[in-house]
């Protein structure tokens, strides 16, 4: 993945019971994973960490499954509404929506550089007549 497509965004991994209990000493770092999508494919104790905590407290350099989630903000968080709908994840706990702002989603960081790469390759496309724009 181009690494700035997604730059300054927080990355997330899921951690699962029973690892998950091993991460809870950093609350900050740690968002539980309500969302109805998230309990399909996770179950109901699963959580996104941090990447960086989750590689300090598991002594990893990269994550096991290799799946990396970007928390991303609303109004970003809409391209990802129609099609998508089933692999992304609402990000309900007080401290991450306080955090990232309503209607802010978990999206797998290959998903994302695929929606945003298909977005800039539609905004190169359009016309502005009326605008100088290269």
């Amino acid at each position: 993945m181009d690494e700035n497509i997604a730059k300054g965004k927080d990355r997330f991994v899921v951690v699962e019971w029973p690892e998950c209990q091993f991460f809870m000493g950093n609350r900050g770092a740690v968002h539980l994973a309500e969302d109805h999508n998230a309990y399909l494919k996770f179950g109901d104790s699963a959580y996104f960490v941090t990447l960086p905590y989750y590689l300090e407290v598991s002594g990893m350099k990269e994550p096991g499954n290799g799946e990396v989630y970007l928390a991303v903000s609303f109004p970003e968080s809409q391209l990802f509404m129609e099609g998508h709908h089933q692999e992304i994840y609402l990000i309900n706990d007080g401290h991450g929506a306080g955090k990232y702002g309503p209607a802010a989603y978990f999206i797998e960081e290959r998903l994302y550089a695929k929606v945003m790469a298909g977005a800039e390759r539609e905004i190169r496309g359009l016309s502005f007549p009326n605008l100088d724009i290269p």
